[in-house]
């Protein structure tokens, strides 16, 4: 009996490595689809962030392009003027009004437009409006003329003032410094006592 129980336990014993075995196998293969499913899912993140990093490239390249050649557009404009684009019948450079039935255009009137009155100042001011009709040169000329005639003419003597009076001097010691009337000075009660 003990043979058989041998047997029995010999059995038993490879029954649970082999169950051992296949929970060790499962729980590698197991780590083995995590490990895996991780190396997926970031290598499609990966994809994912370098189609975006193309697309945001291929944004800045055609903003680029577009940008340059409206500098090249605006370059030819500065060099080739609207006038002499319709003087060579480029009919993209004129814009014209719709016409009405009228193959003549009209030509717009330079009349200035009316302006609102102004309100005016209570008291008299130094400017006028409109410039008072002179322009600056004839300003300048009459006050160059009024500086000489101003310049030519006595200026009026000023009042004589009477020199400021000499302070009394003070009598000096012999040592040269000036003696100082006693000052009136607030002084606390207790040193007033002391006197």
């Amino acid at each position: 009996m003990a043979f058989a129980e041998r047997l029995a336990e010999e059995e038993r014993l490879r029954e649970e490595e082999a169950a051992a075995l296949a929970a060790a196998e499962a729980a590698k293969q197991e780590a083995e689809a995590k490990a895996a499913a991780l190396r997926k899912q970031r290598e499609d993140e990966r994809a994912a962030a370098a189609e975006a990093a193309r697309l945001q490239m291929q944004r800045e390249e055609e903003a680029e392009r577009h940008r340059e050649e409206r500098k090249a557009a605006e370059r030819a404009a500065a060099r080739n003027p609207v006038a002499t684009r319709v003087a060579n019948g480029d009919a993209s450079a004129v814009w014209r009004r719709p016409s009405s039935g009228n193959p003549t255009p009209s030509v717009p009137s330079r009349a200035p437009a009316a302006t609102p009155p102004r309100s005016e100042s209570p008291a008299p001011g130094k400017y006028r409006a409109g410039g008072g009709g002179t322009t600056w040169r004839e300003r300048e000329a009459r006050k160059n003329a009024a500086g000489v005639a101003v310049a030519a003419s006595p200026r009026p003597a000023s009042p004589i003032v009477p020199p400021k009076p000499v302070r009394e001097e003070l009598p000096k010691d012999d040592d040269g410094f000036q003696p100082v009337t006693e000052k009136k000075v607030w002084k606390p009660k207790r040193l007033q006592q002391a006197r």
